[in-house]
Order: C-alpha cells, then sequence, then structure tokens
C-alpha cells in the first residue's frame, strides 16, 4: 500500500529485484520445456494490450518484432498475434478479449494494462476485476499467460505514476498467486532510467514521449521478456548485436500537429460551407486545406533562413490561416473582408487540423547517434525530429513545380522520402565530423 506516500523508486527496485531474480527482473514458473525455454517452436503467442503493444508490432525494431527474432535466433519460429489497441483500458481488453485473444487459440498470450487505467480513471478495484476476469478466461481456454507490470507515465517522479504503483503491486501479486511469468518491466525500465541519471539528456531516454517506446525501450522491453522466457545472459547479448546490426530495428519518428480554431459569423460559415460544395469537400477538408496553404506560405516566406523558430511559425500560421479564412468568405463582388462584429453575436467556430506522422528507419546505433545530437543541441529526439520534418517541408515546397502547390495528402510519399534523406543526411554529417 502507497500509503499517500511518494514511491521510492530506488527502495522499490533493490527489493523488486531481490525478490524476484537475481539476474532478471522476471518471475519464473517452476516448469521449463525440454529445450530450457517455456516457449516451443511453433507455437502462437496472442500480444494483447494497448498503442504501446500496438506499436510493438506495427514500428520499425518494434518490441514484438524483436522478441521473434530472438526467440528465432534460438531455434525457435513462434506466431505472433497482435492484439494491442491504442487507448485500451484493461475493461476494454476484457471486452475483446474473445474475439481478438480466444478465438485465436493461441499457446500463449502476454497481458499488458495499467497505464491508460491509470489515466482513463479506472480504479484499482475495477482494475483488479477486469485482469482477473481476463485471466480467468484464459486460462479456462487452456492458454499459458504473461503478465508485464505497465511501464513508467513519463519517465519522472509524478502522480500518474504514484498512482501505478498499486497496479503494478496487484499484477505481481496475482502472478504469484496463480504461479503465472511476471516481466517485471516496470522495475527493469526505473533501473535502466536510473543508470542514466549521470548524463540524463534532454527529453525522454527510452520513450518518444514518456510513454511509448524508442528503439532503446523496445529493445529493454524485448530483452526482458527473452530473459523471462530462459535465455541465458550470454545468448541476450549476442541477440542484441544481432539486433544492433539490422539497420532496420529503429526509427526517428516524427508526428506534427497544427490546430487552429477560429470565430466567425453565421453568415461566413454558411460561405465556407458552400465553398466546401462547390469543390465538393466536407468542411474538415476544406479547412485542413487552408492551414496547409497557410503553413506552405509561411515557410516559403522564410525560405531564405537556415533556423526558423517553431514557435514562431505557429503564430504566423495563425494569422495566415485567419486571413485566408476571412479570404474565403468574401463577396464575389467585394475586395475586402467584412468588419466582424464585436461582443456577443450569432455565429461559430471553425476548427482546422493538420497532422500527419512520418518514419525515418535507421539502425538502433544510428538512432543513439541522433539522441546525441539532440543532447549537444540541448533538445528532446522529438524536438529534433520535428525539424527535420519542417526542413522536410521547405525542401519539397522550394522543389514543387512551378504553378504546382504541395498537397499534403497527395504528397505524403515524396514527404516522407525527403524526411528520411534529411536524417540520413544529418547522420552522415555528424560522422564526417568525427
Amino acid at each position: 500500500m502507497n500509503n499517500g506516500k511518494k514511491p521510492q523508486y530506488g527502495v522499490r527496485l533493490l527489493c523488486a529485484v531481490a525478490m524476484f531474480s537475481a539476474h532478471s527482473v522476471c518471475a519464473h514458473a517452476a516448469e521449463k520445456t525440454i529445450s530450457g525455454l517455456k516457449v516451443q517452436d511453433g507455437q502462437t503467442v496472442a500480444f494483447l494490450g494497448d498503442s504501446i503493444t500496438q506499436h510493438g508490432w506495427r514500428q520499425p525494431g518494434g518490441y514484438v518484432k524483436l522478441l521473434t527474432a530472438g526467440l528465432a535466433a534460438e531455434g525457435l519460429e513462434i506466431r505472433a498475434i497482435p492484439a494491442g489497441v491504442s487507448g485500451n483500458t484493461s475493461a476494454d481488453m476484457l471486452i475483446r478479449l474473445n474475439q481478438d485473444v480466444i478465438s485465436k487459440k493461441p499457446d500463449w498470450m502476454t497481458l499488458s494494462c495499467g497505464i491508460n487505467d491509470v489515466w482513463r480513471g479506472i480504479d484499482l478495484p475495477h482494475f483488479k476485476e477486469n485482469v482477473t476476469a481476463i485471466l480467468d478466461k484464459a486460462q479456462e481456454a487452456g492458454i499459458n499467460v504473461i503478465l508485464f507490470t505497465a511501464t513508467p507515465i513519463g519517465e519522472t517522479d509524478n502522480p500518474n505514476n504514484e498512482l501505478l504503483v498499486g497496479y503494478n503491486d496487484f499484477l505481481r501479486q496475482i502472478a504469484g498467486e496463480r504461479h503465472l511469468l511476471l516481466v517485471d518491466l516496470n522495475t527493469a525500465f526505473w533501473k535502466a532510467l536510473q543508470a542514466t541519471c549521470s548524463n540524463p539528456g534532454s527529453g525522454p531516454r527510452l520513450t518518444t514521449d514518456g510513454t511509448h517506446m524508442n528503439p532503446l525501450g523496445n529493445v529493454l522491453m524485448a530483452r526482458e521478456i527473452l530473459a523471462c522466457l530462459g535465455v541465458p545472459p550470454a545468448r541476450l547479448d549476442a541477440i542484441e548485436q544481432q539486433w544492433r546490426a539490422d539497420p532496420s530495428n529503429g526509427f526517428l519518428s516524427c508526428w506534427l500537429i497544427f490546430r487552429e480554431t477560429t470565430q466567425v459569423t453565421a453568415g461566413e460559415f454558411e460561405k465556407l460551407q458552400s465553398l466546401a460544395s462547390e469543390r465538393k469537400m466536407t468542411m474538415e477538408q476544406l479547412t485542413r486545406d487552408l492551414i496547409g496553404q497557410a503553413l506552405i506560405s509561411r515557410l516559403q516566406a522564410h525560405m531564405q533562413q537556415d533556423d526558423f523558430p517553431i514557435n514562431q511559425l505557429l503564430q504566423e500560421l495563425s494569422m495566415e490561416f485567419n486571413e485566408l479564412i476571412s479570404q474565403s468568405t468574401l463577396d464575389k463582388n467585394t475586395t475586402t473582408p467584412a468588419i466582424r462584429p464585436e461582443g456577443n453575436h450569432p455565429g461559430s467556430t471553425v476548427q482546422a487540423r493538420l497532422d500527419f506522422g512520418i518514419i525515418a528507419t535507421v539502425s538502433i546505433p544510428e538512432f543513439e547517434k541522433l539522441r546525441t545530437i539532440a543532447d549537444d543541441r540541448q533538445i528532446s529526439t522529438k524536438q529534433l525530429a520535428d525539424e527535420l520534418c519542417l526542413d522536410a517541408i521547405r525542401l519539397v515546397v522550394k522543389n514543387a513545380p512551378a504553378g504546382r502547390p504541395l498537397n499534403f495528402m497527395q504528397d505524403g510519399d515524396k514527404l516522407e522520402q525527403t524526411y528520411k534523406q534529411v536524417v540520413h543526411d544529418l547522420l552522415a554529417d555528424s560522422q564526417n565530423r568525427k
């Protein structure tokens, strides 16, 4: 019980390591297969979880992919059943358990939950009920279960991590009561983060945003699971070297989101609706097109600047977007926008959102170099990715054919290829400067 006090992670860490294993943060069931590993060749493993599990399957070098590659290196081919869904709580996982896991008749199931339960207000008693029901149903179906403790919510001591203590304590408790394999990822993460205290750098160390894994977080997760399945430490080191040698097991992801909101009169809103109809667009598509135009206009205006602060871009983007809204609502025989009345008046809110994600695939050592570059600039790897993404957009805008403006939806492949080139050019330049 936490008793309202802040968790002492250093103390908890030492206790957890002593409690579970002298070599890895894992509680082992007593039996082993003939091979010495818990899983057998040809078995299926379902990975039930949230966005961390979903990304673990979809990302380059995601932990699920690293795990399957690691088992293959030990001569065991497993079939993975991805069952991670972004935003899921234990309640959501219980609802879809039959369809996404049990109906597929896996030999094993990993269960990763807790973070969204804390975020979305699933209190501890209901979390216990949900997890117990999931385990009951899975075990009744003859599925072997591996429990994961939830990784930290942000790489710092904060109220969410304080709440998470009780959830993880329950997972440890029920794993012991049912003699289940438990991969104590939470303890492993705090241990790894503690090791970086002497060189904290800027921003998260094992995650992209404090929660979702970066390449190093994926490696840590996969190593801990393999250790819990019985892979000896010497083999873990050899397997990690194989992961590091693969040029596609790392990534630098950029996720840019531009949002704008402006108030218009009821008449202006009707004109925007009419314009969307003329262009055979929805209002969402029209406003996204307008904010895209505003972004391109601002980038073109500063094309000659090597260093263009993102905060300045966002300020100018807001002004440009409002100007485009005003121009779009002009009467055809009018040359200046109407003056909007002040104070309370019948009107509407126009919201626009332009967002896109791009991933540049790199090796794990290359990702480490990118993180070092970010540290040298005193920014996070996410901020570095955003800056490189804007550089890529500027290049595409600069090289666009005359009379053919950039379209963020149609030119997505061109943006992605340019972003990847910008990332690899930075790595090459860093290497040349050594």
